[in-house]
């Protein structure tokens, strides 16, 4: 699972070469190794609390290492479960930035549960991380933006076409996210392109 960590830190580091982006807002990938390494960890508070630091520190060597190529970045820390937090992200977004241009909607609450032990409270909080939030943030992504040449790219996963029953509620979110890049493939161009990346095992 350490070695998806990394590769999925690298892909976002990857899209921005790709696309060659002046500024960069780093909102979710601390959210993403959040979850992932209380999975690795265990969920007590102790942990969660190492997690934390971990993870902050994590954002902060990416945005010094970044910074040095001449690239403009902020960190902004918030739980996309909670309508209030996206709010505030937005907010900054507006804040410090003059429009925005690309939206990579990476984190996700990565948890293996199955249709026997499910929890109405997990059902919720998977998919308002993982399906609302995106759709919040690329309804207000597309209201900043200018001229025809932005991306929103959204990170789902290959469990989407390789259906198990484990990871009960992240993988049925996923589908939900693969949906809604479909859609967001024929409702936004041409201003905005809408793609999605799967990675996982080969």
């Amino acid at each position: 699972m350490e070695s998806k960590i990394k590769k999925l830190t690298k892909l976002s580091l990857d899209i921005i070469r790709t696309y060659g982006l002046s500024y960069y807002l780093h909102v979710a990938i601390e959210e993403l190794e959040n979850q992932k390494l209380d999975l690795l960890r265990g969920g007590d508070a102790e942990s969660r609390q190492r997690n934390k630091e971990v993870t902050k520190s994590n954002a902060e060597k990416l945005k010094k290492k970044l910074s040095k190529k001449l690239t403009k970045v902020y960190l902004v820390k918030g739980d996309l479960s909670k309508e209030l937090d996206l709010k505030k992200i937005v907010k900054f977004c507006k804040r410090k930035l003059k429009y925005f241009d690309c939206l990579i909607n990476n984190a996700s609450l990565f948890e293996n549960d199955k249709l026997e032990n499910f929890t109405i409270d997990s059902w919720g909080k998977h998919l308002r991380t993982n399906l609302r939030a995106p759709a919040y943030l690329s309804k207000n992504f597309a209201k900043n933006i200018r001229g025809k040449n932005n991306n929103i790219i959204n990170i789902i996963d290959q469990r989407v076409f390789k259906l198990t029953p484990f990871f009960f509620f992240y993988t049925k979110s996923k589908v939900g996210l693969f949906t809604l890049t479909k859609t967001n493939a024929f409702s936004l161009p041409p201003k905005i392109k809408g793609n999605g990346i799967a990675p996982g095992p080969n």
